[in-house]
């Protein structure tokens, strides 16, 4: 299977439910269940500064201090064209939060959406620590048909 401590559930969707929780439902424009966190931001031709920090935040662990700190990224920021970049890192941490909350009023609305079309949904989540002491909850869903 994947090697992740949910083959067991993902094994008896398959074989109980003959529901594949690792493919991308054709129908569902929900991310699958082992989606990565890059799925979860815009693709845009134009980005925001939200979209960049974040994904900066998320994607290369990048602290809000070097940010503020590191000359080279805020010169390959201002290259991009962004012209107010935040020289304090709780200012970056606001843009950061913002930008959660947008995705996931953005992903409520998609739920909500379907829900409305008469989908179902199956919830499960799991919960871990990272080798770098970094703390993880994953949430798994499955539209029932």
């Amino acid at each position: 299977m994947d090697g992740s401590l949910t083959g067991g559930l993902h094994n008896h969707m398959k074989l109980i439910h003959k529901e594949n929780t690792l493919k991308k439902s054709a129908e569902s424009n929900i991310a699958p269940s082992n989606a990565k966190i890059s799925s979860f931001f815009h693709n845009r031709e134009v980005e925001s500064l939200d979209d960049v920090l974040s994904r900066m935040a998320a994607l290369d662990g990048i602290p809000f201090q070097l940010f503020c700190s590191s000359d080279d990224i805020r010169k390959g920021l201002t290259s991009r064209g962004f012209t107010d970049i935040p020289k304090s890192p709780n200012t970056i941490r606001k843009y950061i939060l913002n930008y959660a909350e947008k995705i996931r009023d953005e992903t409520k609305a998609r739920f909500d959406k379907l829900i409305s079309e008469g989908q179902k949904f199956s919830c499960t989540s799991d919960e871990w620590t990272s080798l770098r002491n970094r703390r993880f909850i994953n949430l798994h869903h499955l539209p029932k048909r």
